[in-house]
């Protein structure tokens, strides 16, 4: 390996492909972080089949007219409902994670007075 520094973490990279397999496999959405020191890796799967929802490149498409599906408005307002659904669900469990992360973060930075600097974790105790 060389001096230069690695922007991402090949253990965290082999992690994230083996979830998206078993997302993949069960047909579900998720939103996935994953860390180890110095590195992270976010994932947001919501494309499932019950979805209408999924990315073309890094834009986010929606599905939404009555003769891109078989079942017509009745099979796509399902979708729309369903999606509706999964998106509510992962927002709110995500809102509640992040605010019970960013609790304990700062409860354990107040208690070793760190100050977080530079991309690679680092803290001053």
């Amino acid at each position: 390996m060389s001096n230069e520094k690695q922007n991402s973490s090949p253990k965290l990279k082999e992690a994230m492909e083996e979830i998206k397999e078993i997302l993949n496999k069960h047909d579900i959405a998720a939103s996935v972080i994953l860390h180890e020191v110095g590195f992270s890796e976010f994932l947001f799967k919501i494309d499932p089949s019950y979805s209408c929802c999924f990315f073309e490149g890094n834009m986010l498409r929606v599905k939404a007219k009555a003769v891109d599906y078989a079942g017509g408005a009745t099979e796509r307002n399902q979708k729309i409902a369903d999606t509706s659904n999964m998106l509510h669900h992962l927002v709110e469990t995500g809102n509640h994670v992040r605010e019970t992360m960013a609790e304990l973060s700062k409860k354990i930075d107040d208690l070793c007075e760190a100050e977080h600097f530079g991309s690679s974790g680092e803290i001053k105790l």
